[in-house]
């Protein structure tokens, strides 16, 4: 059932330790324990402090939120105005293999490395749209096409300067 104990495989650990399955529980103000949550729900509860009285189920172990390593982690992440846990938001929405990070038009930005698709803060695409495309001048395509006639009718001869 949904609330029997998880098994302790290596493969499930590291999955619950990024955040993925409800592990949390707490404890309300009223002395009721509630959950199981996730590493986000946990922290964005109203009564929530690292003081709260917290279990994590998988683990069997009962102390104060602050004490628990990943919970620290994740209120450090918030305060920063990062997400509460990294690795699970930079994933490819398509391929869920991680992102690199990259630069086009001055604006920072998100690629993935299989299908080359790309992920763009919603606040600055604007910065992106807005860049207006500069085409070169009519004096310039007429010198550059001069210059390839000129290089293709005597590759070998160079002019020196």
């Amino acid at each position: 059932g949904l609330n029997s104990p998880l098994p302790k495989s290596p493969a499930l650990l590291d999955n619950i330790q990024s955040g993925e399955e409800g592990i949390w529980s707490v404890r309300s103000p009223k002395g009721k324990w509630l959950g199981p949550f996730s590493l986000e729900k946990i922290l964005s509860l109203q009564f929530f402090t690292p003081r709260i009285w917290t279990k994590n189920i998988q683990e069997g172990i009962e102390a104060t939120a602050g004490e628990f390593p990943q919970i620290r982690t994740g209120l450090r992440n918030l305060y920063q105005k990062k997400p509460v846990n990294p690795d699970k938001y930079n994933k490819c929405p398509r391929c869920r293999i991680s992102l690199k990070d990259t630069f086009y038009e001055g604006v920072a930005l998100k690629t993935c490395p299989s299908c080359k698709g790309k992920l763009v803060d919603s606040s600055v695409i604007d910065r992106i749209i807005a860049r207006r495309e500069v085409a070169f001048s009519d004096y310039l395509v007429k010198k550059a096409a001069k210059f390839r006639e000129n290089f293709l009718q005597n590759p070998v001869s160079t002019r020196k300067i």
